[in-house]
């Protein structure tokens, strides 16, 4: 296996072969990961995944993983799998990797791993997690840009839209597919959503125009209006290797907004195509401070919920992270009786009234 998955929508089936027939031993939904197994422990794929429904999936292939993941995920807990087992069952690979520590320091740990020879004595029963290839740079860190919270005269600009661009604009940014765009802009009230449309600029890129540069340092962020996208990534000496197209509804570069990183792709227009563009000012004033605001703002609440009085600080602003707000008209049911329901719901303004039938 080269690739593991993340399933952002839709549902797989996974097939092992047991007793010689195809038996199904789970189903993957959103949000769960299959395929990290084989890249963990360098072994064969342990099942069979075949999509049961339309599916959207995020691909990270061997060396992203071994590079950024690799080291956490060998050195956490792993977990069990309903119908596999890891190499060497969890017990067994703890114990061993237990007595390895013990029996060798950190040195000779370390010049173990920068050798593929030296090994006389017998394989071990079994395969262990391949280590970092030695003389691989890691992958430099990024860190959080800071906020000037000393611009008190910036004012967001405002690019003139017609009602239908406005419109467009506000759904694609509701309704993408892109899940970028919920986690960017899904906790933004709704005065600063207005700001963010008014201050996003019409852009037009002809076909084989370079919009972003692998290296580059950012300035703007792009949604997709219209047209195509052809995503390309180059690592070391090899060409550039496309990995995606990104088409009406997705957005790119936010990433060397948000940190201080030089653009991590080259985007190319596949045709003549139109983008929303969001400045570094505005993007970073709107979408960075407003979203600061706001979770102090419901720290602040939450911490005058009794509800959530059980909570420490640390749990109370976990909270705080993951509540989105949601407005209801006057007379609008929030919930009904006997209808089945995934949400809670704190009352923030306004009043409700419960009602119980019979």
């Amino acid at each position: 296996g080269e690739v593991m998955w993340l399933i952002e929508e839709g549902s797989l089936e996974c097939y092992k072969t047991i007793d010689g027939k195809q038996v199904l031993v789970k189903t993957c939904v959103r949000g769960d990961v299959f395929g990290e197994l084989a890249l963990l422990y360098n072994c064969p794929r342990a099942a069979s995944v075949i999509s049961a429904a339309h599916c959207m999936l995020w691909e990270l292939d061997r060396e992203t993983f071994k590079a950024i993941c690799y080291e956490a995920a060998q050195s956490s807990e792993q977990p069990e799998y309903e119908g596999f087992t890891r190499p060497g069952g969890s017990a067994a690979a703890a114990s061993s990797s237990a007595a390895a520590s013990e029996e060798k320091p950190a040195e000779e740990k370390a010049a173990d791993s920068d050798s593929d020879s030296g090994d006389d004595g017998k394989e071990p029963e079994a395969p262990k997690p391949r280590p970092v290839p030695a003389g691989k740079p890691r992958r430099q860190g990024v860190s959080a840009e800071a906020m000037n919270g000393n611009d008190t005269n910036w004012v967001p600009p405002v690019y003139p839209k017609t009602p239908e661009e406005r419109k467009q604009l506000s759904e694609i940014i509701r309704t993408s597919h892109d899940s970028k765009m919920h986690m960017l802009f899904g906790s933004v009230s709704k005065d600063t959503f207005e700001k963010i449309v008014d201050a996003c600029e019409s852009k037009v890129f002809e076909q084989g125009q370079h919009v972003i540069e692998q290296g580059d340092v950012g300035d703007f962020f792009y949604i997709v209006k219209s047209g195509f996208f052809d995503i390309f990534v180059s690592k070391g000496q090899d060409p550039p290797k496309k990995v995606f197209q990104a088409s009406t509804g997705f957005a790119f570069g936010e990433l060397a907004l948000l940190y201080n990183a030089p653009r991590s792709a080259t985007i190319t227009a596949a045709e003549r195509s139109e983008v929303f563009a969001l400045d570094r000012t505005a993007f970073r004033n709107l979408v960075i401070k407003s979203s600061e605001a706001q979770f102090k703002q419901r720290v602040e609440f939450l911490n005058g919920v009794d509800v959530f009085q059980v909570l420490n600080e640390s749990e109370r602003a976990s909270l705080a992270e993951v509540l989105e707000e949601e407005e209801f008209a006057d007379d609008e049911a929030i919930v009904e009786q006997g209808e089945r329901d995934d949400k809670m719901f704190i009352l923030l303004t306004g009043k409700a009234v419960a009602c119980i039938k019979g």
